[in-house]
């Protein structure tokens, strides 16, 4: 790989961007601070269930910080996508590993092409995964080459939770040419309920 003239430019497969800019603050009226978050576990998923004021905030491996807010809507899965997936080879519903207790859909997305707003029961916008406490945005069963977010829970607050940001940007990796090392890429979420 050659090197670039610009050293803050940075090229990766199918993307373009430049180096990360320093973090940007809290979004105001959503975020709590710091002082006032519980950690996180997968026994609490069911207090998640609501709709929520979501801020999802691209703070790692942009040129500029970026940010996209909407309604986050969660609520219970049925019995079959709580315990059961799609095979990719059959479509056949088969015992999963991991719980996805809730399901739900978000208008805050990075995934321009991901079907975040659908409202269907067995291909949700958002689920909920007890194995790793992640929220996955956008991600289709049966579908292995699009992009999805996943949000993993981290902290609660009384009228909300929060956590981690990270892009799923499928087979693209960005790299700085100055370093040849892969940038890392990502930043935060937080959700406040509305009826709170």
């Amino acid at each position: 790989m050659g090197r670039h003239p610009n050293p803050a430019c940075l090229v990766g497969f199918v993307l373009t961007t430049c180096s990360t800019a320093p973090g940007i603050p809290t979004p105001d009226g959503i975020c709590p601070p710091a002082a006032a978050r519980r950690p996180f576990d997968a026994q609490q998923a069911n207090a998640l269930v609501g709709e929520f004021d979501l801020v999802v905030v691209w703070s790692q491996g942009r040129a500029q910080p970026a940010s996209r807010s909407g309604l986050l809507h969660l609520e219970l899965s049925d019995s079959l996508f709580r315990y059961y997936q799609q095979s990719l080879v059959t479509g056949r519903w088969l015992r999963s590993r991991s719980e996805r207790p809730l399901s739900g859909w978000t208008e805050a997305s990075f995934q321009p092409l991901a079907e975040t707003t659908s409202r269907d029961p067995h291909s949700p916008g958002v689920y909920f995964s007890t194995a790793d406490t992640t929220l996955y945005v956008g991600v289709r069963p049966r579908v292995t080459d699009e992009g999805s977010d996943m949000l993993r829970v981290l902290w609660v607050v009384p009228d909300g939770f929060g956590g981690s940001f990270t892009p799923d940007m499928g087979i693209a990796v960005i790299v700085d040419t100055l370093t040849e090392r892969i940038v890392p890429q990502g930043g935060y979420f937080c959700a406040r309920r509305r009826d709170a």
